[in-house]
């Protein structure tokens, strides 16, 4: 377990926006995704890297139906996250990933508990598909990523 989380550190960054710091996960190597709820909307958004660089971001866009941000980090030249081979299935491990408030990697390990859908999340919208997991997830966590 411990490899699989050394492998996506890079990848998974610390995101300031108007509330504590949350993590979010490279989707390539200019753009972030992170959630939009502990974000906000507003201007002046920072992406810390694993490695300590900090360079300002742009809300690229948001999704109010999943609650997921994308942000325009230029300039860090991140390392996009490897995409799973196969889905998620329930009783596979389940590793969240994130930043802690000091930017320090952090991890919990739990299992793929229930996959469902759709899920109605208001004003005519859904989401396909759900996956919870039983990895407790602490501060920080919020944005982070689930890998197996």
């Amino acid at each position: 377990m411990a490899n699989a989380v050394g492998a996506l550190a890079p990848s998974v960054v610390q995101v300031h926006g108007r509330r504590r710091p949350i993590s979010g996960l490279a989707y390539a190597s200019d753009t972030v995704v992170t959630s939009a709820r502990a974000l906000g909307r507003e201007d002046g958004a920072k992406v810390t890297s694993s490695d300590g660089r900090v360079t300002t971001a742009e809300l690229a866009g948001w999704d109010p139906a999943s609650g997921l941000a994308v942000l325009r980090a230029e300039g860090l030249a991140l390392a996009p996250a490897a995409v799973a081979e196969s889905p998620a299935r329930v009783g596979h491990i389940a590793l969240a990933v994130a930043r802690s408030w000091s930017n320090a990697l952090t991890a919990s390990a739990g299992i793929v508990a229930v996959i469902g859908g759709p899920l109605r999340t208001g004003r005519g919208r859904e989401l396909e598909q759900v996956i919870r997991v039983t990895a407790p997830l602490h501060e920080g966590f919020a944005g982070g990523a689930v890998i197996d």
